[in-house]
């Protein structure tokens, strides 16, 4: 599962398991290194409610470029939810999303996590930068969101 440039977005009662290369990633559309064509584009997660989720046997086979270097930076199997951490900078208070804003993940049955700091992966092609700082402390996204209420499409029951 991937959530990329989401917002208010809940994850919950799912059993996420044998993928090769993570359960659940949670990045910003700044990965990508592609341009940005729309200034009215939201290119960041905020307000993300990950809980009560069971996650087996994921992250053993990371697949593509992208999955050896995050191999080679956080160690396989890789984790279960990875988190790139990219935040709108114009959003940041003290550092941080604020309360309302951030990713909060919690009871989700032993998953292995991983932020693997995107914003200091090098872009492909470039001299290697400032080194990627791994955090696997899942501290500070401790907490939860309000429930979100249920998503209904016409036509689809």
């Amino acid at each position: 599962m991937m959530i990329m440039a989401n917002d208010q977005v809940e994850v919950f009662n799912n059993t996420i398991e044998q993928n090769h290369t993570t359960g659940l990633a949670i990045v910003s559309y700044m990965i990508t290194g592609l341009p940005i064509k729309d200034e009215k584009y939201d290119a960041f997660c905020e307000s993300i409610h990950i809980h009560d989720n069971r996650f087996v046997s994921n992250g053993g086979v990371p697949g593509g470029n992208f999955g050896a270097l995050l191999g080679a930076l956080v160690g396989t199997p890789l984790p279960d939810i990875l988190y790139d951490g990219v935040a709108n900078p114009a959003k940041l208070v003290d550092g941080k999303l604020p309360d309302e804003l951030a990713l909060r993940i919690h009871d989700n049955d032993g998953a292995r996590f991983a932020n693997f700091d995107g914003s200091n992966l090098p872009a492909p092609g470039a001299a290697a930068g400032k080194a990627p700082k791994v955090q696997r402390d899942l501290k500070p996204h401790a907490g939860s969101l309000p429930a979100l209420g249920p998503v209904s499409i016409e036509g689809l029951k």
